[in-house]
């Protein structure tokens, strides 16, 4: 565990120091690689560091497949083991790298040629989804606004989050537009950001609120840096954005405060028994102490912690001890799972029903079944070594997008990489694919893309 701290706690400070001493600290922001590392060394810090003792923790074998997957990812990104390891060494090679990364400065923002997406009918369908959305949701459960976890969805609910998922893309799309041109937020845009957020709110989740921040974060900061890169002079846009920004911050933190309030009301000890029963720990005396007397934001402070340091701990049972079923994928794409008819022993509750049976089986059946790494999510679908092979796969395609759209002056492209990298952050969480309020705006980026390009090339034809 030592040697592990101190490899864990150097690599995180190289991190660090490699962002500090970048010039242009913006494009990290929109680099996936950036995101995903920043991700899994905090948290991996947390597991390390934080003083909680778990009773299952991450040996050297779980650790060194961690690794594994990290790295067998970034290879994948930067386009194979042999590419990456020409464009450090050969000069040359390293020269042309250099000079393709440094061609995004140079890229043009959208002039009086470019032809705006039309998203106000989308925005209006989205909206007008959320809330009818909502008003079913309210109408047919019962909930208590920062406890309720399980709703109760039919095929028409999850047909009208699907709609209303596109209002992320909306959003980011009109912000990224927006600060690249100087122009005004459209109200309808403003709209879309709070209609994306009403589906995780009622169920009180988190993972829209975290989806939307961050991707928030990378669309402005990213399209305001090169603004002023471009043009010499701030973005009036962007500094608008910027100060209300801020007070979003401060709602997001305080909606944060009141869940972890409203959940663990029933008593500060009682609770903190909950926390170490469910992941088989112990907590250091400064948590139990912020816990107890710092009301709702103690509440956040050691809920955070727990729940970001805890998902190694399982990880570790995981990986040593499932042997199957393999899904193939269905286990992610778990909404499609659901479709199949249940004889074929296809849906992903097989998966979840093993997953108790091994747990109860080892003697951990408290611990809490339904959210890990990513990592889990490939094991479940694919097995120790075929979730390596899916690592790399991934990174190549990431790869892949990422190059496709750097450079170009469409901002639709900016939020194409802003989602690469949000996809990126949440895996030390959950799978990207699996969460509804991260693929169903993917999908909806893809249907647009793919739509433009359509009505373009009928249009040419047209010509």
């Amino acid at each position: 565990m030592i040697i592990m701290r101190v490899v864990a706690a150097l690599s995180f400070g190289a991190l660090v120091f490699l962002f500090i001493r970048h010039k242009e600290k913006y494009k990290l922001l929109i680099n996936p690689i950036f995101w995903l590392l920043a991700s899994w060394g905090f948290c991996l810090l947390l597991y390390l560091f934080s003083g909680i003792e778990y009773k299952y923790g991450l040996d050297i074998d779980a650790a060194f497949y961690v690794v594994g997957f990290l790295g067998l990812f970034t290879l994948g990104y930067y386009g194979g083991v042999l590419k990456f390891f020409l464009k450090l060494v050969a000069r040359k090679n390293l020269r042309k790298y250099t000079q393709q990364k440094t061609n995004e400065t140079k890229m043009e923002l959208p002039g009086e040629n470019y032809k705006k997406i039309k998203m106000v009918p989308l925005s209006i369908i989205s909206i007008v989804s959320a809330i009818l959305y909502a008003t079913h949701v309210l109408l047919e459960n019962n909930i208590a606004f920062g406890s309720t976890r399980n709703l109760e969805l039919n095929w028409i609910d999850t047909f009208l989050l699907v709609l209303s998922c596109s209002s992320l893309v909306v959003w980011l799309y009109e912000l990224a537009y927006s600060i690249l041109t100087n122009k005004r937020l459209k109200i309808h845009a403003i709209m879309s950001a709070v209609a994306f957020n009403i589906p995780g709110l009622l169920a009180s989740g988190r993972d829209a609120l975290i989806i939307f921040g961050i991707s928030t974060v990378i669309v402005s900061v990213y399209c305001g840096k090169l603004y002023r890169r471009n043009k010499n002079e701030k973005s009036k846009t962007y500094g608008t954005v910027k100060k209300y920004g801020l007070c979003f911050l401060v709602l997001g933190l305080a909606y944060l405060i009141f869940l972890a309030g409203a959940r663990y009301h029933e008593g500060s000890v009682s609770s903190i028994e909950l926390f170490s029963e469910r992941g088989y720990c112990t907590f250091p005396p400064y948590l139990v102490w912020m816990f107890e007397n710092l009301g709702g934001v103690g509440k956040m402070i050691v809920n955070f912690v727990f729940y970001y340091s805890s998902q190694f701990s399982k990880f570790n049972l995981v990986f040593a001890n499932y042997a199957g079923p393999y899904m193939m994928g269905l286990y992610e794409f778990h909404y499609v799972s659901r479709l199949l008819p249940s004889d074929w022993g296809m849906s992903y509750t097989e998966v979840s029903k093993e997953l108790a049976r091994m747990l109860s089986n080892i003697g951990a059946g408290g611990i809490r079944s339904s959210w890990g790494t990513v990592l889990e999510y490939l094991i479940y679908d694919f097995s120790r070594i075929g979730g390596l092979v899916i690592s790399y796969v991934a990174g190549r395609l990431v790869g892949i997008v990422t190059r496709f759209s750097e450079g170009k002056s469409d901002p639709m492209y900016v939020v194409v990489r802003a989602m690469l990298c949000v996809g990126c952050y949440i895996t030390v969480a959950f799978s990207p694919v699996f969460d509804y309020f991260f693929i169903f705006p993917v999908a909806w980026l893809g249907i647009i893309l793919i739509g433009r390009k359509i009505i373009y090339k009928r249009s040419k034809k047209c010509d």
